[in-house]
């Protein structure tokens, strides 16, 4: 079961096979405010795929207290490895690149390379957070909405 976050609600999907290929359903949505299972969910989901939730739920709670208490520039440094692979995909589906804005790109990832290099000299690298029930993209979603709400 796979938990997605879209605009305002969170969608229950769970995959299985059908004639040799994957197949996703959306079970049940709700209110992305919501932090606990509602009635209406839970009559809809087997009891592990309950517990899966919770653990989602959960983990998710405790990424956005996280992020609540980061600061913006930390907030933004650990988005950027998820944009980065999103950019990357972006790139290999063009068609074509705009000459300007692949100057801008080249630039910016010229002068990030070196403060990233001149920060990792230093003796102040730490080990982050894991989060497992949450999928990489869904970490994105929340450190983006963190990072919109700072700005």
């Amino acid at each position: 079961m796979n938990f997605v976050q879209t605009n305002h609600a969170v969608q229950c999907v769970r995959t299985h096979q059908e004639s040799g290929r994957t197949v996703s359903e959306v079970v049940v949505s709700f209110d992305a405010q919501l932090s606990t299972i509602a009635p209406h969910v839970s009559a809809l989901l087997s009891t592990d795929e309950i517990n899966q939730l919770s653990a989602w739920l959960e983990e998710r709670k405790q990424l956005q207290k996280e992020l609540q208490d980061k600061p913006l520039g930390v907030a933004v440094l650990e988005a950027l490895p998820g944009l980065v692979q999103e950019a990357t995909e972006a790139v290999e589906q063009l068609e074509a690149l705009d000459v300007s804005l692949h100057t801008q790109i080249e630039q910016s990832l010229r002068l990030f390379r070196t403060a990233l290099n001149k920060a990792s000299r230093s003796e102040h690298l730490e080990e982050s957070n894991q989060f497992d029930s949450l999928q990489d993209e869904e970490v994105l979603k929340e450190q983006l909405a963190s990072i919109k709400n700072k700005v």
